[in-house]
């Protein structure tokens, strides 16, 4: 049976292939396997970079930037917020790409 890393590595090899979809659902298995796997989280978030789901296309030179801590993700965005900064404590939050957003909420990202 494959290890976390083995799985990790075969979602690498996927998302090259442009199998986005099946690499996420992959490494995403690995780190239920043993979260503890550094390798797992960092192809993950390459995974996620080369989606290219988070990049707002309006802004030239600059694409979405993927940290990979210890125990958590930061995937943030360059450009202007969708909501004005005054409002973030009491306006509902949006996303650039609701459709990647609701994905990553079914898989309690």
């Amino acid at each position: 049976m494959p290890d976390a890393r083995d799985l990790s590595n075969t979602a690498v090899e996927l998302a090259e292939s442009g199998q986005y979809d099946e690499a996420l659902a992959l490494v995403n298995k690995g780190i239920k396997l043993d979260s503890n796997n550094a390798n797992s989280w960092y192809n993950k978030g390459i995974i996620l970079f080369k989606m290219c789901r988070y990049q707002d296309f309006s802004i030239t030179g600059a694409g979405p930037m993927v940290e990979v801590f210890q125990k958590r993700m930061e995937i943030s965005n360059p450009g202007k917020p969708l909501i004005s900064p005054d409002r973030f404590i009491d306006h509902p939050p949006r996303s650039r790409n609701e459709l990647l957003a609701s994905m990553m909420r079914r898989i309690n990202i």
